[in-house]
Formats: structure tokens, sequence, C-alpha cells
């Protein structure tokens, strides 16, 4: 006989539930495996598009520029070189036909094609590399305007002009060097940054004449380069070096001596604007212990003049009786395009703003005990602008004026001062670092 089937036992309530909440489990197991199998598989899809797409930039970027497009002909070199009439070496004219440079650099073709076909010697390369920059430009309204570096870059097209004629280089600039100095422009070699390069060659050859350390040549040329850019052939500016060279005590520091070429600046400028009526400012008879002395009384007179032309200018009298110095106070120049910067920190916040007036500066000038007012023209004419860096509270309320920043037209912070031209707090000087990054803005503070 068969056994009777055993009667299945009905589950319990907790079995059903532990039942339906393994099969939920089970669900969502194969739900996200199949989530992750997608987001993979689209992932590999985007990377494949990401990767033939690049691919077909690059390939394109290399159909644009072949190498023979690197490669200058002869009629570029020469337009380069058209300003040299003819030298004892030219070789112009036995160019071959077709010819382009052996090198894709751009720099090596200009001196590669320079000491093959115009002169065979070395040529200090800052001096060549200026002459290859442009001297005009279009302007906004496509209206064609000198380069601010015009005059330089004539100059070292004509001493390089000098250089390959093959004639005595110092008897044709005997206005600009000595013959020990003429050698030393000749034979030294700097690095190219820009066409200020010839400019500060000139005063390290100046500097390694008189018989200066390296060291003290590369301080007094990087100063005297940024402070004299327009007057360096100035008969004050070199008896400056005179008195430098003949101060052979006097430890060159950076900040100190741009305060004194500040100094040497406003004599410069006074007796340009007074022509004959106004005695030379000598370096005869004086010593560096006097010139600090009288940079630094001249200082406090500009510090002087700004408080009083402030307390004027408070009382209203100034805009009431719309003076020629109330005009000039209220002169707005356009300033740089350097928008105004702002950083929070946990204590504070900094800020970086651009002064736009000449008020601005008076203020500044009396808030930092600095002589930044007589900065006004050379804001007002595009060769500089001026900046304060300040914190403030939670509650926007100024807390400290921290530093004053000068920038020139080539977007080179030059100083970089605190209260009574006080070297800035490190602190502060990490927010200048972080301003300049974030305006391209290159640092090169004194």
């Amino acid at each position: 006989m068969r056994e009777p089937k055993s009667i299945k036992r009905a589950e319990t309530s907790e079995e059903i539930r532990r039942r339906e909440k393994r099969l939920l489990r089970r669900e969502k197991t194969i739900a996200h495996v199949g989530r992750k199998r997608q987001y993979r598989l689209e992932r590999k899809e985007k990377k494949e598009a990401e990767n033939s797409a690049a691919a077909q930039i690059l390939a394109e970027d290399r159909k644009k520029n072949i190498p023979s497009d690197k490669k200058s002909d002869a009629c570029k070199l020469l337009e380069a070189f058209s300003y040299i009439s003819w030298t004892p070496y030219d070789k112009r004219d036995t160019l071959p036909q077709g010819f382009r440079s052996h090198s894709f650099n751009k720099d090596r073709q200009h001196i590669d094609f320079f000491k093959t076909y115009i002169y065979p010697y070395p040529i200090p390369l800052p001096l060549l590399f200026t002459t290859l920059q442009k001297d005009h430009f279009l302007d906004e309204r496509g209206k064609e305007r000198k380069s601010a570096y015009y005059g330089l870059i004539n100059l070292s097209k004509q001493w390089v002009s000098d250089i390959a004629s093959g004639d005595s280089f110092h008897q044709k600039n005997k206005e600009y060097f000595t013959k020990a100095e003429a050698h030393y422009f000749l034979t030294e070699t700097l690095p190219y940054s820009g066409p200020l390069s010839v400019v500060r060659l000139y005063f390290y050859a100046k500097c390694k004449a008189r018989n200066m350390g390296v060291k003290q040549c590369m301080i007094i040329a990087k100063v005297f380069t940024l402070k004299f850019e327009k007057y360096f052939n100035h008969a004050i500016v070199t008896g400056f070096l005179d008195l430098l060279a003949r101060s052979p005590g006097y430890q060159v520091e950076e900040g100190e001596l741009g305060d004194i070429c500040d100094f040497v600046l406003a004599k410069i400028n006074k007796k340009i604007k007074w022509g004959e009526k106004f005695q030379p400012f000598s370096f005869s008879g004086r010593t560096m212990t006097s010139i600090i002395a009288a940079a630094n009384e001249w200082h406090a007179e500009i510090q002087r003049e700004q408080e009083a032309l402030n307390m004027v200018a408070r009382a209203g009298n100034l805009r009431q009786q719309h003076s020629p110095a109330a005009d000039t106070l209220e002169k707005r120049w356009k300033g740089f395009s350097i928008a105004n910067f702002a950083f929070e920190t946990v204590e504070c916040k900094w800020k970086v703003t651009q002064l736009l007036t000449a008020q601005d500066l008076l203020n500044e000038g009396r808030k930092m005990k600095n002589c930044v007012s007589s900065y006004a023209y050379k804001c007002l004419s595009g060769e500089c602008s001026i900046f304060n860096l300040s914190s403030y509270g939670k509650d926007s309320r100024l807390i400290e004026s921290h530093a004053t920043l000068e920038v020139t037209k080539d977007r080179l912070l030059i100083q970089a001062k605190a209260k009574c031209n006080f070297r800035v707090s490190p602190k502060a000087m990490n927010v200048i670092n972080r301003w300049a990054q974030t305006n391209r803005i290159k640092n090169g503070v004194i």
C-alpha cells in the first residue's frame, strides 16, 4: 500500500515575513547590480567618445601646425633684421633659394641667422631680442600708436647696427658708455625678460666697470631699472652710481635703495620741469649717510604736505572755490584692468582696492605714513597704479590697512610697503601673492 502524502505544514506569519524580506533583498541586489553594470557601460562609452574626440583634435592640430610652418623662411628673417643696412660680414645676398631655418625654436632661428649671415661674433641677447619687438601697435579704434618701449627698441636697433658695422662701439656711443662700460655691456650675459632687460644690462655693465661685487651689481641693476627706466642715461643717475661705487662700506638693501631712488627721481623731475631755473642736484662731496638723511627728510616733507592738503580738502575750501588744486584732487584716472580682490579667512576678510584719484592717494599717504601722493602724475599718465590692502571684520568694519602696493604697466608688482615703509607681514604677503596670481601679476617686490 502507498503511504499517504505528508500534509504541508502551513507557514507561520513570522516565516512569511522573513521569506518576503529575503525576496525583497534579492530584488534590491539584482537592481543594484544592474545599475552598476549600466553605469560602467555608460562611463566606458563616454570615455571612448572623449578619447576619440581628443584624438581628432590632436590630428587637426598636427595638420595645422606642420613642422615646416614652424621654420621661418628667408623673407621673415630678412624683414626682422632689415634695420641693419650693411656689415663687413654681410652674406644676406648669398641666401639659397627656398631657404628655411634648421631650428623649430624662433629665438634660435634669429640667433643662427644673425650669426651666419650678418655678424658672426657674440652679441648681447637682451639687445638682439629687443630689436625684434614691435615699436607700434593698433589701439581699440584701429589707430596706430607708438609702443611704450618705442624709444628703447629703436635705441637697441641703433646699438646692434653699431656693433655689426665692425667699428668701435664705444666711439659711436660715448654719450652712453665709457670704454670699460662698453666692454662689460658687450661681454656680460644676462637673460632676456622683455625690453627692459637692455636697461638692466646697461646698469649692470656700469656697476661692473666701477668694480662692484656681483651681488651688489644685480641689486642695483634691478632697482635702477624699475626706478630710472626713462632716465637711465641722466647725469644725476650716473652721479648716484658713482656715490654707491665710492661707498664700499654701505650694505645695499633693496627696500632702502628703492626709497632713495624715489628721492633722486623727484630731483630729476624737478630739473626737467624748471630747466635752467633749477640748479641740478649733485652727489659731489656727499656720502651715503647724508643722502639717506636727505631722502628721509624728503619723505617726511611729502607726508607733511599730504596732511596739510588733506586738512584743507576736508574743510571744503577747495571744492567751494573750484581752484586748480581741487580739480587735481578730484581728477580720476582710468587705472588698470585689475578687478578689486577679496579673500575671506576665519579671522577676517581681506580686500585689495585700486586707488583712482589724487584724493585717494592723499588719504592713503596720511593713513600709511608714506609719500604715495607723489605718484599721482605717474598714475595719471598710466605708468603705474597704486593699490591698498586692508582687512575687515565680519560686520564690514575696517580693522587695519596692511600695505600700499605699486604695479607697473607691465603688470609687475615692484613695491609692497606697510605703514611707515616697513616690511609687510608674512600673513599680508600671503594675501598679496594670492591677489597677484589671480590677476596674473608678476611679483617683483623690492
